[in-house]
């Protein structure tokens, strides 16, 4: 190790080191952390990190300064530090080559008892044959091996079309040893095999390959020389994949099932008839055509009032974005506003959403001290409901004002989504009001869901206003065109499928390209690239970097002759930026190369990027594909590693994804903490996605646990309560730690809960809470409390739910938590509630709605609301809670709160139907019974059809009302006795015209009464007991009927009880004495107008008749 007195410093101190530098700035800091001269070599770039130094370019500069003052080269590297553009040039390289492997037909047995010289003068004429036909197809003989050569052909330079080279050279030699001799008379013949693929190059990089010193690997040298066993005399064999990239240039005939020595399983190949001339594409379409139906499109949106989608389709590089800018160009100058944006496949421009794009274009593209006025100037521009204001913010990307906080994050994850397209839509179609607009989106075929139902949105406004939406994408997967026709029918969307360009379009292309090149160069280029527009523009922009007659055959091979001609830091940093993904930043790509200096202006100039903004897009995306698929696996691993530093501090999901792609161990560690990260943003649907790829990689048995249970509540937070289970249980199996063990209870127990599976819940909540208290686990007490409290509800166990909510409260306390004691403050409005006490109720969810709005707890306030209403029913609040129940709803279906949204809907359908409006009764109930259906939680379904039996019998359908409460009793009997049965009995005898069925439906609920059950059943089995007492004219009933509920409500009454007791202690006296004397009128009337005030519309007429009488 060198020291200080064998290595002279030219500084005296880490001061005048930094001074030198112009970063004296950082000698305090230096100081205050004890750091002299002794120790800068061991500084690492992730130390100069801790000690607060943030700019890249000063910790490189500081870096290599000390490495050349103490004469050790680079400082000491570290795991943050990516190889340098010098050592990635010493290392392994990959490229794109054809293999021809030839071999002398029955060599062995042609040499028996041959003299030594005469057998070496066969193989001399054989190479002498063989190797000047590989030079004059552009290949290199890399090899002798005996009576063997090895040819390959795009190793020392890509010609672009290596493949069909080597196949006529295959054809070539072929010939040239058809009834040829010897000079010995021994009759010669060959047998070839060919086939292309990567070879990775050991021990020198291209400008160096002259000398010899390399070696070549890779599956095709082996399949090549195969082939060429596998051939009999005469016969040239080429590989599946060179047969599809030359289908149009060869005539053969397939060998089927082959068996080759060292390749596992059959091998298709090809043998080789002859090779022909290129073929005229089957469909050869010109530019103008397809320009002319643009432009006639855009004519019919100005004159129609009404737009299209124009859907451009072709595969990569076909000219689908060339021929929209060329017709953009055209509307722009007609006065016509353009908006568009870029769906990218991978990277950091997943940030840039193309939606949000599109949003940002619509805006003006304001910049960031501007958006919120550019936001707010659209609103101001027409009404626009909370929900599209918080999308428009959303799209924008802007922060949300503090009034929209409480809205976002009760939404959840479907209805942010929601209001982001409500706000696009909103966008679009003030555009279109304005005059004739365009929107265009590019590269449709990467869209994700949220982009496509953008597209279908976006086609909506264009079925009414003059907007024309014109989308390019290739098809692979599904089309786009297809699905937008079925909804929009056949005139609305018009599909252009591209192909080659003609000649003449060829040409102009070319001629547009042409910058000081020859017109033979230009000939050349365009007889090469057959038309296909990127191929060309590839080749024009080769040749500007000097002649070359490369010819592209595929992509990859197009960019690797590029690569060739371009200096090795551009090489190295266009292959750097391709792990990055389409689009990347400058700064992402100096960090990879480790040189803070990086420029990209080299590449812009070679035109393989360009520059989008602040940051660099690849100039096609399979540009950026080939670049990637010519690193070699440690090349690439190593760059992905560093690109996962980089985005460390940055980007959770982007840092595990990259060192998923490095082979890094942490990868599912790293996948986990960015699942949290998207979860705690409120992106359900992205935390899954990282979840499972995080459980893709079996990690070990601590982090596969945490996986789990993230999935276990993401599937609850989707209302999956069954793959919630599923996930909850692997988590339990899995789990290392007492508090792994009673969160994954915890959580099995809240998907019970859905599924109304209580008996098992109960007794998996009794085995958890011995855990935590064992362990002191006071967060997990609070949750197990309010959870056993919740189960308790139900069961009509009100003494036992109110206990356990008041001890959840106090854990949570214990545990600081406002979420738990909000909780908890639920359970208690619940316990409340249960209890028949329905103000306390009242004031506990109030307390509970107050603290979730203060700590901005979205999820629990969107829980209670419902709950808030339904206790206002009994304090005569109907409007109020009408407005809670729909309110509840709404929240319940942005948040995708199934358990809310059903009750929320029930609460809406009582209020409804208390009011006379049965209709909006019936839809509200109906839409409950839906959901309660499909999650399967039976207690509401039973809810739901006693509160239907009662409309169809208002609305005067008594038949199905009877058969259905009869089931609901039935239903209610044997599965939710305590929970409903008096209410379900009450109405059953209400609706039922036979005395003996309301005698005894009567009976069995004042039995159960007795045992005790929920609250509620005490309400509503007295009230429908009164109706019936009503319908028979029987006094004595109606004032047996009033006291039980004045005994009921004794300790806390409420306007809702009261008002019935009093209604039928009156109507009693009215059937006592024949008539409403001037007392009992008075008491009808006051009664009358406590209905209308309640809004018992029915009640209230019903009691103002009797009074007027």
């Amino acid at each position: 190790m060198k020291t200080l007195e064998h290595n002279p410093l030219p500084y005296a101190s880490v001061a005048e080191l930094l001074d030198g530098l112009g970063l004296l700035g950082y000698a305090d800091i230096f100081a205050e952390n004890d750091i002299e001269l002794d120790i800068l070599p061991e500084l690492t770039d992730r130390d100069l990190k801790e000690l607060g130094i943030r700019s890249l370019g000063h910790r490189r500069r500081l870096l290599r300064e000390i490495g050349a003052a103490f004469g050790t080269g680079p400082a000491v590297p570290d795991g943050d530090a990516p190889p340098t553009p010098d050592e990635a040039e010493n290392a392994p390289w990959k490229r794109q080559v054809t293999v021809l492997f030839a071999d002398l037909s029955n060599f062995t047995k042609l040499t028996e008892g041959m003299a030594g010289e005469d057998a070496l003068a066969m193989v001399r004429e054989f190479y002498g044959v063989v190797d000047p036909i590989v030079e004059q197809f552009g290949g290199k003989v890399e090899n002798h091996m005996g009576d063997c050569t090895l040819a390959v052909f795009g190793l020392h330079s890509t010609t672009g079309h290596d493949s069909l080279r080597a196949v006529r050279a295959a054809e070539r030699i072929s010939a040239a040893f058809r009834g040829r001799t010897s000079a010995t008379g021994a009759p010669l013949g060959v047998h070839v095999g060919v086939a292309s693929g990567h070879v990775v190059i050991l021990g020198s990089q291209v400008g160096s390959l002259s000398d010899g010193s390399y070696t070549l690997t890779g599956a095709s040298l082996n399949l090549a020389s195969r082939l060429a066993d596998a051939a009999d005399d005469g016969e040239v064999l080429i590989s599946d994949d060179i047969y599809r990239t030359l289908a149009d240039h060869v005539d053969v005939t397939v060998r089927d099932g082959l068996r080759l020595r060292g390749i596992e399983g059959p091998v298709r190949a090809w043998l080789l008839a002859r090779t022909t001339d290129p073929a005229v594409p089957r469909i050869f379409v010109g530019r103008s055509a397809e320009l002319q139906s643009l432009r006639r499109a855009l004519d019919r949106t100005k004159q129609d009032s009404r737009g299209k989608v124009v859907c451009v389709a072709g595969e990569a590089g076909m000219g689908k974005s060339s021929l929209c800018r060329w017709f953009l160009s055209d509307g722009a100058a007609g006065g016509v506003p353009v908006h568009e944006a870029l769906v990218l496949d991978y990277g950091a421009g997943h940030k840039s959403h193309a939606v949000r794009e599109l949003a940002r274009s619509f805006l003006g593209r304001p910049d960031r001290e501007t958006m919120q006025d550019a936001i707010e100037t659209w609103l101001e521009a027409g009404k626009a409901e909370p929900e599209v204001r918080l999308g428009l913010y959303h799209l924008a990307g802007a922060a949300l004002p503090a009034p929209l906080v409480k809205l976002d994050d009760a939404l959840g994850t479907a209805g942010r989504d929601a209001a982001m397209r409500a706000a696009l839509g909103m966008l679009a179609a003030r555009h279109a009001d304005r005059g004739p607009v365009i929107v265009f989106l590019e590269d449709l075929h990467w869209a994700d869901a949220r982009v496509r139902d953008a597209v279908r949105d976006l086609a909506q406004v264009a079925r009414t206003r003059p907007l024309l939406l014109l989308l390019t994408t290739r098809f692979q997967q599904s089309r786009i065109d297809e699905q937008l026709r079925a909804k929009l029918g056949r005139e609305g969307v018009e599909t252009l499928e591209l192909s080659a360009l003609d000649q003449s379009e060829a040409e102009t292309l070319a001629q547009s390209l042409a910058d000081r090149v020859s017109a033979d160069l230009v000939a050349t280029c365009l007889d090469r690239a057959q038309g296909h527009p990127l191929f060309l523009r590839q080749l024009m922009a080769h040749l500007s970097a000097g002649p070359s007659d490369a010819v592209p055959n595929s992509i990859e091979g197009l960019v690797q002759s590029r690569l060739d001609q371009i200096p090795a830091v551009d090489r190295q940093a266009l292959r750097a930026a391709s792990v990055l993904g389409q689009r990347f930043s400058v700064d992402a790509v100096r960090w990879l190369l480790g040189d803070d200096g990086y420029a990209m202006d080299g590449l812009v100039a070679a035109d393989l990027v360009q520059p989008m903004g602040k940051e660099y897009l690849f100039a096609h995306a399979l540009i950026r594909d080939s670049a990637y698929r010519l690193l070699v696996r440690e090349r690439r691993q190593a760059l992905h590693a560093a690109a996962a530093v980089w985005f460390k501090d940055t980007d959770p999901d982007l840092h595990a994804v990259h060192l998923d792609r490095a082979g890094d161990p942490g990868a599912a560690a790293a996948y986990l903490e960015a699942c949290r990260a998207m979860f705690a943003a409120n992106r359900p649907d992205m935390a899954r996605k990282l979840a499972l790829a995080g459980r893709r990689l079996k990690p070990a048995r601590p982090i596969r646990a945490a996986l789990e249970l993230e999935l276990g509540r993401l599937a609850l937070d989707a209302g999956d309560a069954n793959a919630s289970l599923g996930a909850f249980g692997e988590a339990l199996r899995l789990a290392g730690s007492a508090g792994d063990v009673v969160t994954a209870m915890i959580g099995q127990v809240q998907a019970m809960r859905v599924i109304d599976r209580i008996d098992q819940a109960l007794a998996v909540l009794d085995d958890a809470q011995a855990i935590a208290e064992a362990e002191g686990i006071d967060a997990a007490l609070a949750q197990i409390h309010y959870l056993r409290g919740s189960l308790y509800f139900p069961r009509g166990n009100i003494d036992g739910c109110r206990a356990e909510h008041a001890r959840a409260v106090a854990f949570a306390r214990s545990c600081g938590s406002a979420e738990f004691e909000a909780q908890a403050r639920s359970g208690l409005g619940d316990a409340a509630y249960a209890a028949g006490r329905m103000r306390t109720a009242h004031a506990e969810f109030t307390r509970c709605l107050e603290l979730a709005r203060r700590h901005e707890l979205g999820r629990i306030e969107a829980a209670n609301l419902f709950m808030l209403g339904t206790v206002r029913i009994y304090l005569n609040e109907t409007e109020a809670a009408l407005a809670d129940a729909l309110n509840s709803a709404e929240i319940a279906v942005q948040t995708r709160a199934q358990r809310p949204e059903i009750v929320s809907r029930l609460t809406a359908g009582w209020v409804l139907i208390s009011m006379g409006r049965l209709a909006e009764a019936h839809r509200e109930i109906t839409r409950g019974l839906e959901i309660s259906g499909a999650l399967g939680a039976r207690r509401f379904d039973l809810f739901l059809q006693e509160s239907l039996a009662r409309v169809l019998f208002l609305q005067g359908d008594r038949a199905a009302a009877g058969a259905l409460i009869a089931e609901t009793v039935d239903g209610a009997l044997d599965q939710a006795r305590t929970f409903i049965g008096p209410w379900v009995l009450g109405t059953a005898a209400r609706l039922s015209r036979d005395p003996d069925k309301r005698r005894s439906w009567l009976d069995q609920g004042e039995t159960i009464l007795a045992e005790g059950c929920v609250g509620h059943n005490a309400f509503r089995f007295r009230h429908a007991a009164i109706e019936v007492a009503l319908q028979d004219r029987d006094p004595q009933a109606l004032h047996r009927q009033a006291d039980a509920l004045a005994a009921y409500t004794r300790g806390e009454p409420v306007p809702w009880s009261d008002f019935h007791i009093a209604r039928a202690r009156v109507l009693a006296r009215v059937f006592e004495t024949g008539g409403a004397d001037g007392e009992t009128a008075q008491e009808l009337g006051r009664l009358a107008g406590i209905a209308r005030s309640a809004r018992f519309e029915g009640l209230a007429a019903d009691l103002a008749a009797r009074a007027g009488n």
